[in-house]
């Protein structure tokens, strides 16, 4: 299994932490090119195109990691 920067599958994240609503997902595969992550939860306020069991997949060059002990 490939782990970066200290994430791993099953991580729990919240996305894109400025949104005004919060977006939850899953990592579900780390690879060399990037993470991919399951969204799980999405504020009921929010209209965005991301619904939970969404499945996303972001390369390196765009994923950042804030650590918060509260997820």
């Amino acid at each position: 299994m490939f782990e970066y920067k200290n994430v791993k599958v099953g991580d729990k994240l919240k996305l894109w932490p400025k949104d005004t609503y919060p977006k939850y997902g899953v990592v579900t595969e780390v690879t060399p090119f990037g993470v991919t992550v399951e969204i799980t939860e999405v504020d009921e306020r929010d209209f965005t195109r991301y619904k939970p069991g969404q499945v996303l997949k972001f390369p390196w060059s765009h994923f950042r990691v804030v650590y918060d002990e509260t997820l």
